[in-house]
């Protein structure tokens, strides 16, 4: 039963909450107020010696008590109250007395006394709450004394002149002629204040204007108004949504970023005179409503022209195209502008290239790779006092020579006829593809390769030397397609005997 109740509590609560405006409330103006009513209580009373509550008579099992009686009902806070009643109580238990069975109406006087805690908002007009009280009930000399608890719910009605209340508990027995026993209680009630109490709170809910500010906050009482402005009206001259108090120009439509005033444009460049750097000479747009200037005539304006005393093509940035080492490739398409080198690699010889890829973190890392991979086929020649270098590279997962590498083979064979002084070492190495025993087998069948070549043209094979070292000694490591093509070689070293 006490399940069911509070269910209907937190029903009437949520319907509070949900249709203010059907219910149209509002809560008291001060969280202090009393009122008086009346209260009636049903108790089923237990009594363990003199009387008991097993009956062979057949009587119902509804509560065994009634009780009617003058409450007083006062708010303390917006979450605390207190109630006290006097009660008359009449009701007939069974009783047992010499080993025999009969029923008995007995009279009681009741006093009892909660304290109420009322949850959730406290603008609703129906409010669920716990109590916690004393309930005194005498009876010729006997004491009846139980502490109830439990749950109720109060609604405010009239204007928050009248008040219903509902409870159900449950009395805890604290003496040893009672035991514990369900409760329940209803009371009605209305405001304890006098006529001039009711004509002050009648004048604290009055509104005048009908504006829906109440007369003791409204500014402007007589005239309607808006509830954001105290319930005076707005007034807005220039109908330009920005109330006269804060208006610049009260009389011409403006906007808020400008103080209500409108935005003028002086000089008529389609710039707005809070925009424009030069408001009052015409310029465009573009140039923050100044003029443009443009000192070198090279038809790019100063404003956006890095040279700007200099005349210069746009796509130089408006400065004069250079080129420094003389390859004929202007500076602004070298890549190396300080190197002469070859249109096809930007301006750039194939040397820098391999030892831009070699350096991440240089200025040509990103240009160079797509340059290298297209420049692939050409191999690589290098030399000094006493070494002559080249490298030819392989197709992915092949050992026979491409037709560059003929031509690469083909030149360190001339080198080797002309100067028998020099040995030659072969070394080959794979990518980082596969295995380690697969790719250390392709380095060895790409030297053997390499070294039959040159045995064909009749190179004594004692001036012949070879190793392979398949993955384990990367040019670069990376399994990038783009670049790693470079570990795919033999490298071909002419050294000089000493």
């Amino acid at each position: 039963m006490l399940f069911k109740l509070m269910f209907v509590l937190l029903g009437l609560h949520a319907s509070a909450q949900e249709k203010p405006q059907r219910l149209k409330y509002t809560p008291p103006a001060s969280p202090k107020w009393a009122m008086i009513g009346i209260r009636a209580q049903a108790q089923d009373f237990k009594l363990p010696s003199l009387y008991t509550d097993t009956c062979n008579c057949g009587e119902s099992s509804s509560p065994k008590n009634m009780g009617l009686g003058l409450s007083v009902y006062g708010n303390l806070t917006d979450n605390l109250s207190i109630t006290g009643d006097v009660l008359l109580s009449k009701g007939t238990i069974s009783r047992k007395e010499l080993g025999q069975y009969d029923n008995k109406e007995l009279m009681f006087s009741v006093i009892r006394a909660d304290l109420n805690y009322q949850f959730f908002d406290s603008k609703a007009q129906a409010r669920p709450y716990g109590y916690v009280g004393v309930n005194w009930a005498q009876r010729r000399g006997g004491n009846f004394i139980s502490v109830p608890v439990g749950l109720g719910v109060r609604y405010m009605f009239k204007n928050n002149k009248g008040m219903a209340t509902l409870q159900a508990g449950y009395g805890i027995g604290t003496t040893e002629q009672l035991r514990n026993s369900v409760m329940y209680s209803a009371g009605i009630y209305i405001k304890m204040k006098g006529k001039k109490g009711a004509v002050a709170d009648k004048a604290k809910d009055l509104d005048s204007d009908l504006d829906g500010v109440v007369d003791d906050k409204d500014k402007c009482p007589t005239v309607p108004g808006e509830i954001s402005n105290y319930g005076c009206p707005i007034n807005d001259r220039d109908r330009d949504g920005i109330v006269d108090s804060v208006d610049n120009c009260p009389d011409i439509p403006g906007i808020v970023k400008n103080n209500g005033c409108p935005l003028n444009d002086s000089d008529g460049d389609g710039v707005l005179d809070n925009f424009d750097k030069c408001p009052t000479v015409a310029g465009p747009v573009s140039n923050e409503g100044c003029p443009l200037q443009d000192k070198d005539k090279d038809g790019i304006q100063d404003n956006i022209d890095n040279c700007p005393d200099k005349p210069g093509p746009i796509s130089n940035g408006g400065c004069p195209l250079e080129d420094r080492d003389k390859d004929g490739i202007m500076d602004n398409l070298d890549l190396c502008p300080d190197i002469p080198g070859l249109s096809t690699n930007y301006g750039c010889p194939i040397s820098e290239l391999v030892a831009a890829i070699r350096n991440p973190d240089g200025a040509l890392f990103n240009a160079a790779r797509p340059l290298l991979k297209n420049s692939r086929i050409d191999g690589l020649k290098t030399s000094n006092e006493d070494t002559v270098a080249y490298i030819i590279y392989f197709e992915f997962d092949r050992f026979d020579l491409v037709q560059n590498s003929y031509d690469i083979l083909n030149d360190a064979i001339q080198y080797l006829r002309a100067h028998p002084e020099y040995d030659v070492s072969l070394v080959g190495h794979t990518d980082l593809e596969g295995n380690v025993p697969y790719n250390l087998r392709l380095s060895e069948n790409r030297v053997v390769t390499s070294k039959n070549y040159l045995l064909s043209y009749n190179i004594d094979p004692r001036r012949i030397s070879t190793s392979y070292f398949g993955k384990s000694k990367p040019y670069l490591v990376t399994r990038d397609e783009s670049l790693a093509w470079m570990n795919r070689r033999v490298e071909i070293y002419l050294v000089r005997r000493k």
